[in-house]
């Protein structure tokens, strides 16, 4: 699996769709965070909401239109609360929109998301771990847990952190190789 980008990832998300997000429960409470950060989360629960029934749905989120639907929509709904196939019909008609809505805002919300950064980095960190354990292997560098956090903050963009784990692997090495020198100049002498 390819190592992807935070926005290579929110745009695969923003097409998935509510149904396919909803599937996968780490993704889905990373959008949810996300969302919440961005004062979006209602239209995520209207969504998420096992309740279906359209009263309940009305009363709940479209009656102070918290999931931010058109004006003409909550008045829909509101003129057909006497009628529930009506207000079915209304409702249904929300939750499109809601599923628009949340579409698309969903990308921009997570592109700033502290939560959904953290899901893209758990989503890339097998793909990282095996370049470095290829990597530790071909540079005899023992260092993998540094390395790993070293190849996730090059990654994605943190380079001031990245290189500073970086000179902390190479003050490591260094020590290293100057032990092995040391052992063998000894051996060397007799006196090991």
């Amino acid at each position: 699996m390819p190592i992807k980008k935070i926005d290579t990832y929110a745009t695969e998300v923003a097409g998935m769709g509510f149904d396919a997000i909803s599937k996968d429960n780490e993704l889905r409470n990373a959008v949810s965070k996300a969302l919440e950060q961005a004062l979006n989360k209602d239209q995520f629960v209207f969504l998420n909401d096992k309740n279906r029934d359209p009263l309940y749905l009305y009363k709940t989120y479209v009656e102070k239109n918290t999931v931010n639907v058109s004006a003409d929509m909550v008045k829909q709904c509101a003129d057909a609360v006497a009628n529930p196939a009506a207000l079915k019909t209304a409702i249904e008609a929300v939750t499109a929109e809601v599923k628009k809505l949340f579409k698309t805002n969903i990308r921009p919300n997570l592109m700033s998301s502290p939560a959904f950064a953290f899901w893209v980095r758990t989503q890339n960190l097998p793909a990282i771990k095996a370049n470095v354990a290829k990597l530790s292997k071909i540079l005899g560098i023992e260092d993998t847990k540094n390395l790993t956090e070293a190849l996730c903050e090059q990654h994605f963009g943190n380079k001031a952190t990245a290189a500073a784990l970086m000179k902390k692997i190479e003050a490591q090495e260094k020590a290293k190789d100057l032990y092995k020198a040391m052992v063998a100049n000894l051996a060397k002498a007799g006196l090991a």
